[in-house]
């Protein structure tokens, strides 16, 4: 059912319900001769409260009075619930002056005018209450899905930046070792750079999964440890053990990789005999079963790497070296939650240990385990992948390393945070409880302001109606004074027993009933607690019991209906305000977290950029490792530079474009080398284009999309020009790289070449909205031309980047590398 056919069907059930319990409670009014005009005054009524109240309706939706705060809101609400009050009495009695309708005009049982004026006030405000409290509830629980969808996106986003995060560390640290290996041994350098680009394809093939299977994860490992042979030769040797039966278990994509490249960095490149590395995965004994359920999923995975060496005097268990442990424990409380662990300690006198513990899956079939076979050493070849048993680098494995402790299961596991949060959770729950049972300070002025209004009301009528006498006004205000505190102390026991049963989190389906159940119980039991005791002192039971009942329903019933409206009308003020309260609060965390799932996805397709381009230049250090060797360690170098101005501006979301010109030219540079004089460029940049923000690494995309699309199709190559322009400072950056070539038949104004181009598109967006812009034409018979257009952004924005880049610790860079006005190669 849609929402415009609910809210009409709410309407003439709900005007026609109250309308007739309140004509029917009273018997009078079926008597004979008087049925028919008790249904046109209930005819009469509903049309009047359906009629008045979607004329509220369109004026509030006009004005949009749903997004008001509440402060707004309520002041709107009483001065409306007045007016719309005052005007449904007087249409209720102005069939008086016509004749035919007379009859019709009054119900026998009509209050007088001023108690029927509040009435109605009380009527037509509640019926806002409940309007617009609903609205809330609606709005509130799609605000609710709304941040739980952005919730999943910015964890999602910020998994891949972290996990992305990790490579070009790596690939750093391994570009250095090629380049000293390209004049002392040229094929252990051209075996180097191969395993480095299978390692690069590996991560390239899994960086769309969160997690992998153990035995891939073991296999990038391994893949990854003869790349280090490479480079140590006999000074490194390593173990993996693994039993068959947990090899496919999810892990952290690139989780033992972190950890082993830690144990090489920290470990064996520091001693001058080096080590042996050990990588072994189990399972905790089950709480659930014996040891022979180690192997289900029923049991924590624990995953050890253990290396030579020694940690600093200031080193503890919750220490990380660098920034490859530290994304890796957050990797595992994105994935796995607080259960998750990762330590590093000193197990031996001369081993260091990182342990890794990931909490089991959700807990399988009995019958679907395997026995855990014991842990056997068996040689591996350097090709071979992880099969079950243990492997090695390929040597024999004769026995232990003494300098290795041996891994126990006994061990103790990393000590769970749940256990030492009791203190502090009972703290909070004691104030919890207080709040419960006592409530706020604005709940309680709301409570004693709504219910004296009827103090404050029945003063009012004895002054219009001038009764006489002091004592008998006293003794109406002390009765008024009663019935009002009765009220508040029903409703505050109505509120600890809501707040104990969370009504307040309920979707409306589920509390409307309730609400309406709960109203006609506490309006009944206020008007039994006030009139019962005197009826049942004067009875004369059981003689004439019938007649008595009688006389008390038809005393009690009338005022217990109107009590009960009352009660309801409390309650939907109470939950409605909760709904807004709630409603305003999750679209303030909803904005958050856009935010916050932003510049995750922003960091992920920024990241997302580096490894395309570097795979591709491996390939290019391959081939000339042989042929030229002098090159080859040029390009080297000019790689490395690139890799570490990436790093260095990797917190960045815009640089100027004086910046990014920079690095653009390392990058031809670097290209050039490949290229020799295929390769020209030029670069075009005034004054006033150099100091625009742009986002970080869009001309090199474009740079990068032109070579290898443009320059690298063609035999005789050709000539790069990157051009950058404003006309006045209020005006869009201009930005235009122009190669050589055509476009094929299906490319279009939107089309991009690949992940890069699609990447700077989507930045673009983030970053500057709808008016930026990225096409690719074809500007010539034979040239393509990739145009930028980024807006100015706001004098706020300008200092925040500003602001945001005197924070950054970088090298700066020499001023005759800046590309100042046109330049060639």
């Amino acid at each position: 059912m849609d929402r415009t056919r609910a809210y009409w069907l709410c309407q003439v059930a709900g005007w026609s319900l109250f309308h007739g319990l309140q004509l029917s409670v009273h018997t009078e009014n079926w008597a004979p001769g008087e049925i028919q005009t008790t249904l046109l005054t209930w005819a009469l009524r509903v049309a009047l409260g359906i009629g008045l109240t979607h004329a509220f309706r369109a004026y509030a939706r006009r004005h949009d009075w749903t997004r008001l705060s509440l402060k707004q809101l309520v002041p709107r609400g009483v001065a409306v619930s007045v007016v719309v009050g005052v005007l449904f009495t007087g249409l209720k009695i102005l069939p008086i002056l016509l004749g035919p309708l007379r009859r019709v005009a009054r119900s026998r049982i009509d209050p007088p005018l001023a108690w029927g004026v509040i009435g109605d006030m009380l009527m037509v405000g509640t019926w806002m209450a409940i309007y617009l409290g609903v609205h809330a509830a609606w709005s509130y629980r799609q605000a609710e899905v709304d941040r739980w969808k952005l919730q999943a996106r910015a964890e999602a986003a910020r998994l891949d930046a972290l996990k992305l995060q990790l490579n070009p560390h790596f690939f750093f640290n391994s570009l250095a070792s090629v380049r000293s290996l390209i004049s002392e041994a040229p094929r252990r350098a051209k075996k180097m750079v191969a395993r480095l680009a299978r390692l690069l394809r590996k991560t390239l093939q899994a960086s769309d999964e969160e997690t992998v299977s153990l035995r891939e994860e073991l296999s990038t490992t391994q893949t990854y440890l003869q790349l280090e042979k490479v480079r140590f030769e006999d000074r490194l040797d390593w173990t993996i053990d693994a039993p068959e039966s947990i090899l496919d278990r999810s892990v952290p994509f690139m989780l033992v990789q972190t950890l082993t490249e830690n144990a090489v960095k920290h470990g064996v490149g520091q001693r001058r005999g080096g080590g042996t590395i050990r990588v072994e995965a189990s399972v905790e004994e089950s709480a659930y079963g014996s040891s022979e359920n180690t192997g289900s999923s029923e049991s924590a995975l624990r995953l050890r790497v253990a290396n030579p060496g020694r940690l600093e005097e200031d080193a503890g268990s919750t220490r990380g070296s660098g920034t490859g442990l530290d994304n890796a424990r957050k990797r595992l409380r994105l994935l796995h939650g607080d259960e998750a662990s990762l330590t590093l300690e000193q197990s031996g006198p001369e081993t260091v240990t990182a342990t890794a513990r990931l909490p089991p899956p959700s807990r399988t079939r009995a019958g679907d385990t395997e026995e855990v076979e014991p842990v056997r050493h068996v040689p591996a070849t350097a090709e071979e992948p992880p099969q079950g048993a243990g492997y090695s680098n390929g040597a024999p494995q004769t026995g232990t390393d003494p300098s290795l402790p041996e891994f126990s299961r006994d061990r103790p596991s990393a000590p769970q945070p749940e256990r030492i949060r009791g203190s502090a959770q009972g703290k909070d729950n004691g104030k919890s409880r207080t709040r419960l049972l006592v409530g706020p300070p604005s709940y309680w002025a709301c409570q004693v302001m709504g219910w004296g209004l009827i103090p404050v009301g029945v003063l009012l009528q004895n002054i219009i109606e001038q009764n006489a006498g002091w004592g008998a006004l006293l003794e109406t205000l002390i009765g008024a004074g009663v019935v009002s505190g009765l009220g508040i102390a029903l409703t505050h026991l109505f509120r600890i027993y809501a707040n104990w049963q969370e009504w307040a989190a309920l979707p409306p389906r589920r509390l409307l009933p309730r609400v309406g159940a709960a109203a006609v119980l506490l309006g009944s039991t206020h008007i039994l607690i006030l009139f019962l005791p005197g009826p049942l002192s004067t009875a004369d039971l059981p003689a004439a019991w019938l007649p008595w009942l009688r006389a008390v329903l038809d005393k009690i019933i009338p005022p217990a209906f109107g009590f009960s409206v009352i009660m309801g009308a409390w309650m939907t003020i109470y939950f409605g305000l909760h709904a807004a309260w709630n409603y305003r609060q999750a679209e303030i965390d909803r904005w958050k977290l856009q935010a916050r799932a932003e510049t995750a996805r922003l960091k992920a397709l920024k990241l997302q950029l580096n490894p395309h381009f570097f795979f591709n230049s491996l390939a290019s250090v391959r081939s000339l490792i042989s042929e030229a060797p002098a090159r080859a360690r040029k390009m080297v170098g000019r790689l490395a530079r690139l890799l570490r101005r990436t790093l260095q501006a990797s917190d960045k979301k815009t640089v100027p474009l004086r910046d990014e010109l920079s690095i653009t030219r390392t990058y031809l540079e670097l290209e050039k080398v490949r290229f020799e004089d295929r390769l020209d460029w030029t670069i075009d940049a005034g004054e006033a284009a150099l100091q625009r923000q742009v986002p970080y690494m869009l001309v090199q995309t474009l740079v990068e999309n032109a070579v290898k699309h443009g320059v690298g199709q063609r035999r005789a190559g050709g000539t790069i020009r990157v051009d950058a322009s404003v006309e006045d400072e209020e005006a869009p950056l201009r930005l235009q790289v122009a190669n050589p070539g055509a476009l094929g038949e299906e490319a279009g104004a939107e089309r991009g070449s690949g992940t890069g181009l699609e990447n700077a598109r989507e930045r673009l967006r983030l970053l500057f909205g709808e008016e930026a812009s990225l096409t690719l034409e074809q500007s010539g018979p034979e040239t393509v031309t990739a145009t930028a257009q980024i807006p100015r952004p706001s004098a706020r924005e300008d200092r925040l980047a500003e602001g945001a880049d005197e924070r950054q610790e970088s090298t700066p860079t020499p001023r005759d590398s800046v590309p100042a006005g046109a330049g060639s190669p």
